[in-house]
C-alpha cells in the first residue's frame, strides 16, 4: 500500500512539476498556445505510459511484499528486543494498531503530497534553473561546433615537389 501510494503521488505530481520547469523556457515560449497545449497533453500521456510501464516492470521483477518483509525482519531485529516485539504485536492486534495499519499508507501519501506542495515553488525554480543551464550548455556546444575553423593541411602536404 505504501509503494502504491508513493507511485500514485509521483504519477500525479511529476508531470505538473516538469511542466512548470519547462513552461517558461524560451523554446516553450516560442511555440503557439495550441502547440504548448499539445506538447503538455503529450507529456502527460507519455508520463502516464511510463508510470504504467514502471509498475509493470516492478511487479514482474521485484517481489515487493517479500522485500518489505525481509527488510522489516532485519530492522525489527536490529531495533527491538524480543520482549518489545511482543508489545508491538500486541499493539497491532489492538483496535488502534489495526487502524494504524489501515490509515498509515493514506497518511504517508498525504504527507508526500503536502511536502511536495510546500516545496513546489523551490522545486520549480530549481527545474527552471537546470533547464536554463542545460539550454545554455547546448547553445555553447552548438556554437563551438558551428564556428570551428577547418583543419589546415600539415606542412608536409602543401604540394612540395619531389626531387
Amino acid at each position: 500500500a505504501v509503494y502504491n501510494s508513493m507511485l500514485d503521488q509521483q504519477e500525479n505530481e511529476m508531470p505538473e512539476l516538469v511542466w512548470q520547469g519547462l513552461a517558461n523556457s524560451k523554446e516553450m515560449q516560442a511555440l503557439s498556445e495550441a502547440q504548448r497545449a499539445e506538447f503538455r497533453k503529450e507529456m502527460r500521456e507519455e508520463s502516464a505510459r511510463m508510470s504504467k510501464r514502471v509498475r509493470e516492470l516492478f511487479s514482474l521483477r521485484i517481489d515487493f511484499p517479500q522485500v518489505i518483509e525481509d527488510v522489516s525482519y532485519e530492522l525489527y531485529d536490529k531495533y527491538f528486543t524480543e520482549s518489545e516485539l511482543r508489545d508491538v504485536v500486541a499493539f497491532y492486534k489492538s483496535p488502534t494498531g489495526r487502524k494504524s495499519i489501515e490509515v498509515l499508507p493514506k497518511m504517508f501519501a498525504e504527507a508526500m503530497s503536502a511536502t511536495l506542495e510546500r516545496i513546489k515553488p523551490q522545486a520549480m525554480q530549481i527545474a527552471t534553473e537546470l533547464s536554463n543551464e542545460e539550454g545554455e550548455r547546448i547553445r555553447k556546444k552548438l556554437l563551438i561546433e558551428t564556428n570551428t575553423p577547418p583543419v589546415k593541411p600539415g606542412p608536409g602536404r602543401r604540394g612540395r615537389k619531389r626531387s
